[in-house]
């Protein structure tokens, strides 16, 4: 048996719904005896539901989301931006000529190639790994010719792309020349056909070899089969 029990703030009257019977506490002194009765009864039936079901606990508060410091950015993408920041210098061709002769008394490794060129790009790395390899016997020099000639599109503009690539590559150990010159005029002038080119200078900055997919192996121009060797007999040699 279910019974409803209702207050209205504006009225004394207490009324009890059970099997749509009402009563009213205003009638005589026995009906309201036998109301306050009925009302006692179920309010203790009432607080023992209501404490039987009543948590223990604090009310849950609303979950909040909080951003958790990014990893990538924290200890990867962030970190390469500071600590692998490089420096490029725009050389015309004489400027790079120039560069190879500074660095008379090592080996000098230099590398001409464009982001316009994957084989270029996928070696690059090995490169940056050269540079570790024998810091105190060789200098390796990055050759960049994205720059065509256009006036409508300056040297300055290939710089973000550039930047970006050698910033990824971490190439802070190496030397980075951009060509100023348009990149048909460096092929005219190193006498060369087609990138990717590696030539190594020895420690009197003279030629030694000139490294091209013409001169190289089946699989083409790599720093394991074809520039470390020549390194390495190059230094035995000397």
């Amino acid at each position: 048996m279910f019974a409803k029990v209702s207050y209205n703030r504006t009225s004394p009257t207490i009324t009890i719904d059970r099997n749509r019977q009402a009563y009213d506490t205003t009638k005589t002194p026995e009906a309201e005896r036998t109301m306050n009765k009925r009302i006692h009864r179920l309010l203790l039936l009432t607080g023992v539901v209501l404490v039987g079901c009543q948590s223990q606990q604090p009310a849950a508060q609303p979950a909040t989301l909080q951003s958790a410091p990014s990893q990538a950015g924290d200890s990867g993408e962030q970190a390469l931006q500071s600590a692998a920041k490089v420096e490029i210098i725009q050389v015309n061709f004489a400027g790079f000529e120039q560069q190879v002769k500074k660095m008379a008394g090592k080996f000098v490794v230099v590398d001409v190639w464009s982001t316009g060129c994957p084989p270029c790009m996928k070696e690059y790395p090995n490169l940056v790994a050269l540079s570790q390899r024998w810091p105190t016997e060789v200098l390796c020099v990055s050759y960049n010719v994205d720059y065509i000639g256009q006036k409508s599109k300056p040297v300055e503009s290939y710089l973000p792309k550039v930047s970006g690539f050698l910033e990824k590559q971490r190439s802070t150990s190496v030397i980075n020349l951009m060509s100023a010159e348009a990149d048909s005029d460096v092929f005219d002038k190193l006498e060369i056909a087609s990138i990717p080119v590696v030539m190594l200078f020895d420690r009197e900055s003279k030629l030694v070899k000139k490294f091209t997919e013409a001169n190289s192996g089946e699989d083409g121009l790599t720093y394991e089969a074809d520039i470390i060797p020549a390194i390495e007999a190059a230094m035995m040699a000397k």
